[in-house]
């Protein structure tokens, strides 16, 4: 089958392209960045907020795996997460409705609005219990995570 998968080299997007490859899929990944290669996809420059170049990334694809977003509510202004994360997700099933594609996969998270657009102001404090919650998932899966709380809550 031939699959677009956005956000490949994510937190998700390398286990997911393996995934796909094993099983003889041939995948077109895309990404906002144009200096990223995708071993064993072809890789196109595309952000999700783009319609018309998603539309045009679509082209000849029969499924689509969606992981683009911003993994974290302070990896950008409330706007930003918001436009990234719900827009481009509309953005993707509007571009694969329009290819006919009548599979789409997407992955989420309770992050994917942001902090409510400006609802309630975000302190470090408030990522205290995050970072507990992050211990506790790192204890109990046994596992580090790829990307370092402190990165975030620094």
């Amino acid at each position: 089958m031939r699959i677009l998968i956005t956000g490949a080299i994510g937190n998700v997007g390398p286990a997911v392209v393996e995934r796909l490859l094993d099983a003889g899929h041939d995948l077109r990944a895309i990404g906002r960045r144009p200096d990223m290669r995708v071993p064993g996809a072809r890789y196109g420059v595309c952000d999700v907020t783009d319609m018309d170049r998603l539309v045009e990334q679509m082209e000849g694809i029969q499924a689509v795996v969606h992981l683009a977003a911003l993994g974290h509510p302070t990896m950008g202004a409330p706007e930003t997460v918001f436009r990234i994360n719900a827009v481009g997700t509309l953005n993707v099933y509007e571009a694969a409705a329009r290819a006919g594609i009548r599979r789409v996969v997407t992955a989420s998270s309770i992050n994917a609005l942001g902090f409510g657009m400006g609802v309630k102001d975000y302190t470090v404090e408030d990522g205290a219990e995050t970072l507990v919650s992050i211990e506790r998932a790192r204890s109990f899966l046994g596992y580090e995570p790829r990307h370092s709380a402190s990165r975030f809550f620094a």
